[in-house]
C-alpha cells in the first residue's frame, strides 16, 4: 500500500470514528445532571473495611506494569526506550521513581516501543490515569496503528503531522 493510499485510509477511519462519536454523545434531556450525594459520617466507615477495599482493588502502578510488560515480552530495556524514541534518562527515572506520573504522550510512545495490543495498551494507559478517547484524533490514530499492528514510530509521527498533531516519542 502506497503512502497516499495509507493516509487516505487513515483519514477516513478517523473521520468515521469522530462522526460516530458525535451521534452517540448527544445529551439526553431526560437525564438529571445535578445530584446531591451526602457523604456518610466518617465515624460510620470502618478503617479496616476501607483498608481491605483498597488492598483488594488497587492495581499495579504505571512503572510496575511497564516493566512487567518488558519482562513478559522478553524485551531488553534499551530496545524499548529506543523503540519508544525515549531518552534513556527519562526511562531510568520511570524505573527508579515508583510514583512517576507520565504524560499521555509518554505512554503512547511506550505503547509503540513495547508493541502492545489494544487491551494491553488500554491497561497501560489506565495505570497512568488515562484512557483512549474516541473524540481525539491523536488517540484514534494510535488505536488505528495498534489495530493494524504498525509499530513504526516514524510512520506514526508522519500520520500525526498529516493531521496537524504533535509527534510523539521524539528525542533530540
Amino acid at each position: 500500500m502506497d503512502q497516499v493510499t495509507f493516509l487516505n485510509q487513515l483519514k477516513k477511519h478517523v473521520q468515521a470514528q469522530l462522526d460516530s462519536n458525535k451521534q452517540e454523545s448527544q445529551p439526553d434531556s431526560n437525564i438529571c445532571y445535578h445530584a446531591t450525594i451526602l457523604p456518610a459520617p466518617w465515624r460510620d466507615v470502618k478503617y479496616s473495611d476501607l483498608t481491605a477495599y483498597i488492598q483488594h482493588e488497587k492495581k499495579p502502578a504505571f512503572g510496575e506494569l511497564l516493566f512487567w510488560f518488558v519482562d513478559q515480552k522478553e524485551l531488553d530495556e534499551v530496545s524499548v526506550y529506543k523503540g519508544a524514541r525515549m531518552d534513556r534518562r527519562l526511562f531510568s527515572r520511570i524505573r527508579s521513581a515508583a510514583d512517576y506520573q507520565p504524560s499521555k504522550r509518554t505512554v503512547f510512545s511506550l505503547i509503540i516501543g513495547l508493541q502492545l495490543d489494544e487491551y494491553e495498551a488500554a491497561t497501560l494507559l489506565e495505570s497512568a490515569g488515562f484512557s483512549f478517547s474516541y473524540s481525539l484524533e491523536m488517540d484514534l490514530i494510535l488505536r488505528f496503528f495498534i489495530k493494524e499492528k504498525i509499530y513504526n514510530m516514524d510512520l506514526l509521527n508522519q500520520a500525526l503531522m498529516e493531521f496537524d498533531l504533535e509527534p510523539v516519542g521524539c528525542i533530540r
